[in-house]
């Protein structure tokens, strides 16, 4: 047996989803479903992509199951994370990072916003600020339970809440950003073009 185990997932095919499961099961024994919760406004899923990959790290021995005898409810699985998977989820953090591809569609609409008559142009804008608001608020909120459960490890590196932490600040800084921009582009709309 190895004392240092080294990442060994040459023929493992984990997509990102999977690794960012591995992190979430790394916190705490698990289930599926909150597995779904937990990354709901990070990265939205479904359950069945859920199961999926933790059925593919349940066979390559990174996670195991135990199975919660619950009163009144169905039985529950819980999905802990093995010393492998541990090293996998490592390996998979120390790699060069790919830059994002950005999929969204209020992005695309923006590029084709000439096109749009003045009032659509306005409307999409305004759908967009109102969404932004709903995000700060949620993740306001996100932010004040974290500190309210565990002020203690909001600082603390070796714990998963300062990680939360710190995504949920950037989540909020990036919304409060984009909401600035919104604001200047519709203030842009509102100012007609110089005619030459």
């Amino acid at each position: 047996m190895q004392d240092n185990p080294q990442p060994t997932d040459a023929g493992l095919k984990l997509n990102p989803l999977a690794y960012q499961i591995l992190g979430l099961i790394a916190r705490d024994p698990t289930t599926g479903y909150d597995i779904v919760k937990a990354l709901h406004r990070f990265r939205p899923v479904k359950l069945s992509q859920v199961y999926q990959a933790l059925s593919i790290m349940e066979a390559a021995g990174l996670v195991e199951v135990n199975e919660v005898t619950q009163q009144g409810k169905p039985n529950k699985r819980l999905h802990r994370i093995l010393p492998r998977g541990a090293v996998i989820l490592n390996g998979w953090i120390e790699r060069p990072t790919h830059h994002p591809a950005k999929n969204d569609e209020f992005v695309r609409k923006v590029y084709s916003l000439w096109h749009a008559p003045a009032g659509q142009r306005h409307a999409l804008m305004a759908e967009r600020m109102g969404w932004l608001k709903g995000e700060i608020a949620y993740f306001e909120a996100m932010r004040d339970a974290l500190a309210d459960a565990a002020p203690d490890r909001l600082a603390d590196p070796d714990c998963w809440e300062f990680s939360r932490r710190i995504l949920v600040m950037r989540r909020l800084a990036l919304c409060r950003e984009e909401m600035r921009w919104c604001e200047t582009v519709l203030g842009l709309l509102a100012d007609p073009p110089d005619e030459p």
